[in-house]
């Protein structure tokens, strides 16, 4: 569906707005944090199948992309009225905003949300904690789910407003009972069923397995679960954004790499590559069982892809029902 008349133009002068001020904050933010993580602790950018990109990948396409907008936006002397029209052929609504998850646990389970914030480091507090593996030395300590399924079934809860970001303080596990998110009772009842040392350990920057942010469309979901003969259920995929398309089309996700996607009035982000999906998807969040038939299904219909990543280059809120724009990458 293509925005038409003043309706179009406002949005286009938003998303130029999101481009001039947001990349180069970006750049001095998103890109040097990334660039610096990488450096120091490559481990959280490996996927929750243990596989491992190449290095530094997301923090190059980050910098490549923003590097490259700064230095043509400074030598074509662009103001924010002339990018919105530059933005106008090829901007369109994409749909809506149709649930916001945030995972506060790397592989436990997730919390819906109504609102929330989208920052540099993806949504707030999302994926802040992992279970941690002691004296491992390989690049990837990070337990996921694909080791321990039942990791699913432990809920993050009694969230804290002390911080901005509203982190849970405990956790509930699959039995019921609760326990300190830092304490020495979960790690020793998660170290139990692993049968090996494990802590739990909190990141402030997150633990993510590509870029911060994960979308992916709602026919994508029914299509791939559809095909597997698997209800169809949004939790198996544990993005961060689910679209409520308008036109409906399955992986529809795959044309937005390159792209500048707008949320609502002020948060955007740029799709830096697709979700090369893993053994999760086949996990039923509800009981941890494992079912093939999915991954199957994604290796069949789309090469194993689902969803796209990206990165932030405008920060703010964003909600349910939120109008989402698909704008010009400045390719």
């Amino acid at each position: 569906m293509v925005v038409s008349g003043p309706r179009r133009r406002h949005g286009a002068l938003s998303c130029a707005a999101s481009l001039l001020e947001g990349t180069a904050a970006n750049f001095r933010v998103t890109t040097r944090y990334t660039i610096g993580k990488l450096a120091s602790n490559g481990t959280h950018h490996r996927d929750e199948s243990g596989k491992s990109p190449p290095p530094a990948h997301t923090a190059r396409n980050a910098a490549k992309f923003n590097a490259r907008s700064i230095r043509r936006l400074i030598a074509r002397r662009i103001d924010r009225s002339s990018l919105a029209d530059e933005i106008l052929a090829s901007m369109r609504l994409l749909g809506h905003i149709q649930t916001i998850t945030r995972y506060p646990v790397k592989s436990m389970a997730g919390v819906a949300l109504r609102s929330a914030r989208l920052d540099w480091n993806g949504l707030a507090g999302d994926r802040r904690f992992g279970v941690h593996r002691l004296g491992d030395n390989d690049g990837f300590p990070w337990i996921s789910a694909s080791r321990l399924p039942e990791l699913l079934l432990y809920k993050p809860c009694e969230f804290s407003d002390s911080t901005e970001e509203l982190l849970p303080t405990k956790v509930c596990t699959p039995s019921g009972t609760l326990f300190d998110i830092l304490g020495d009772e979960l790690r020793s009842d998660i170290s139990n069923k692993l049968g090996f040392d494990v802590e739990l350990m909190k990141l402030k920057h997150g633990i993510f397995d590509d870029s911060p942010i994960s979308l992916i469309a709602n026919k994508t979901i029914s299509h791939v679960c559809e095909n597997a003969g698997v209800a169809v259920d949004p939790s198996r995929f544990r993005a961060n954004i689910v679209v409520d398309l308008i036109d409906p089309f399955p992986f529809a996700e795959d044309e937005w790499i390159g792209s500048v996607i707008r949320f609502g009035k002020q948060a955007a982000i740029y799709a830096t590559k697709r979700d090369l999906r893993c053994k999760m998807i086949g996990l039923d969040p509800a009981s941890a069982s494992y079912q093939p038939a999915l991954l199957k299904s994604a290796v069949e219909l789309n090469e194993n892809h689902a969803g796209v990543y990206g990165t932030a280059i405008s920060t703010g809120s964003i909600e349910i029902g939120d109008e989402v724009m698909l704008c010009s990458s400045g390719q």
